[in-house]
């Protein structure tokens, strides 16, 4: 077990493992960064959607922004988001939230969502790569192997050590010199012969 933990090949995976994590963390920032957007976005969204002529991407969109961005190739939620600018006066907003829905509409437009969607293409790109070179490492699988073999190992041994004990406490009570005297007793009963066992 020493011997692959001190490895290259372990060394490796560890630096693979690092890096899975902080692509994990990137990802899960990217994914948070798409659903704060689209849910500060979401009483607007939710206003049009009833008057909208394709409701579908916009319900897609509603129930989980991340996937949707993800599958929205074509970005087809910025034609919608631009549709809902044109008619967001129709939507009895109050002026706070009006304001925030042109802003982020305006941010769209520019470029944010593609970006969030290129970054986390990206990020899921390197995920699968490093899952790939950690599924060809089998380092870790001759590690587990290993360690399966010590933990066989050591209960075999706690069970030896706990037999031996037994052992020990059954020997120490045995009386030899009772038994000595039983038998000397007995052959002299049997055979009439004075037998003494050192």
């Amino acid at each position: 077990i020493k011997k692959i933990t001190e490895s290259e090949g372990y060394k490796k995976i560890l630096a693979l493992k690092k890096d899975l994590e902080q692509v994990h963390k990137n990802i899960k920032e990217i994914e948070y960064k798409v659903f704060s957007f689209f849910s500060k976005l979401q009483k607007s969204l939710k206003k049009y959607e009833r008057i909208a002529l394709d409701s579908k991407i916009i319900k897609s969109y509603l129930g989980n922004s991340t996937i949707s961005l993800m599958e929205d190739k074509d970005l087809k939620i910025i034609s919608v988001l631009d549709s809902l600018k044109k008619n967001i006066d129709s939507l009895n907003l109050d002026e706070k939230q009006k304001n925030n829905s042109l802003e982020l509409i305006g941010k769209a437009g520019e470029g944010y969502l593609k970006e969030l969607q290129d970054t986390l293409h990206d990020l899921q790109e390197q995920k699968q790569g490093l899952d790939e070179k950690l599924e060809e490492n089998k380092v870790e699988d001759e590690l587990h192997n290993k360690e399966k073999e010590k933990r066989d190992l050591d209960h075999k041994m706690k069970k030896n050590n706990e037999d031996i004990s037994e052992l020990k406490t059954k020997l120490s009570r045995i009386d030899l010199e009772k038994n000595k005297k039983e038998l000397s007793g007995k052959i002299k009963e049997i055979f009439n012969i004075e037998l003494k066992i050192r």
